[in-house]
Formats: structure tokens, C-alpha cells, sequence
């Protein structure tokens, strides 16, 4: 899979030729591959489909793209998203014994740029740096007595087994 920075050529309505599903066919012209950090000029032409499951994300996506159109028919004409700017993923697929490389998913611009290691939440970093930040002055682990659990870890609290009644009394006295 690779990823790149891209514009938008054009667009049109479309079908597919079997099922005769719409679609909105997008042509895309890439700038940067953003795994290598190069310029690079390839041709791409999507499609976003308008089936039953897929209308929902299409709509969604054109949106994210800066489609403000109120119809579906502005997209036949190929200026009205020309020169927006996106980002692709594009992956490899056999088609008639030949790999292509293929548009997977088209995003927002941006969308790819922090898609290394994400920040957990408030509340988890509390907890964590509760449980550690002695060890991190000191550089020495001290568990206390009493812990609370970590965040999002899940303690079987251990209980003593029942002990079985006795019918022994007070009276009784062993010799």
C-alpha cells in the first residue's frame, strides 16, 4: 500500500458495467508520495459508489473534500471539484493477469499527517504516571500496600473460601 498527496482532475457520474451500480467517478492526479516524502505524478481514477451501503461514506467523503454542491448532477461536470486537493491509499490488484495499482481509500487532506503513535487518554496517562512517577524520580519500583488497580486492567479479587459451619458450642469442651 502506498500513500500520496493528490488533486482532484475531475469527476462524472458513472455505472458499473455488470451490476449497473452509480457511482461518482473521480480522476485524481498525485503530488507527493508521502511513505517516501518525494514528488511523484501518477494517474488515478476512482470510484465512489452510491449503493445502498456505500451512499452514506460517499456523501461523507465528497463532503470532507469540499464538495458544497446540493445535487448529485453538479458532479457530471468535471470542473466542479477540480484542483481540490486529498490524500490517497492505494494498493496493489490482479486484474486479467496484470497487478495495477488501485485507489483504496480517498481522504481529506491531512488525514495521513500524524499516523504514527497517537497519545492515550487523560485519564489512562493519570493513572499510569500515579503508579510510576516514583520510580521515574528514584529509579526504583516500590509497590504499595495498597494499589488501585491499573487503568483498564482487571483484578480478580482474591476471597477466602467459605469455611463450613460447625455444630460445635460453647459446651462443648474437647478432653
Amino acid at each position: 500500500m502506498a500513500n500520496y498527496s493528490a488533486e482532484i482532475v475531475s469527476t462524472s457520474l458513472a455505472e458499473s458495467k455488470e451490476k449497473h451500480t452509480p457511482s461518482v467517478r473521480v480522476q485524481l492526479r498525485t503530488i507527493r508520495n508521502l511513505d517516501l516524502d518525494q514528488e511523484t505524478e501518477k494517474q488515478f481514477i476512482a470510484d465512489l459508489w452510491l449503493s445502498d451501503n456505500a451512499v452514506e461514506r460517499t456523501v461523507k467523503t465528497l463532503r470532507d473534500l469540499g464538495f458544497q454542491g446540493s445535487s448529485m448532477v453538479e458532479l457530471n461536470d468535471p470542473n466542479t471539484m477540480a484542483g481540490l486537493l486529498c490524500e490517497i491509499s492505494t494498493e496493489m490488484q490482479e486484474y486479467n493477469g496484470n497487478s495495477q495499482e488501485r485507489v483504496k481509500f480517498i481522504n481529506k487532506p491531512g488525514s495521513f499527517a500524524n499516523r504514527g503513535l497517537r497519545a492515550c487518554p487523560d485519564d489512562m496517562a493519570k493513572s499510569i504516571a500515579q503508579r510510576y512517577d516514583a520510580c521515574l524520580r528514584s529509579g526504583k519500583f516500590h509497590k504499595p500496600a495498597q494499589q488501585k488497580a491499573a487503568y483498564g486492567s482487571q483484578r480478580v479479587q482474591n476471597k477466602p473460601a467459605p469455611q463450613p459451619e460447625t455444630t460445635e458450642s460453647d459446651d462443648d469442651l474437647p478432653f
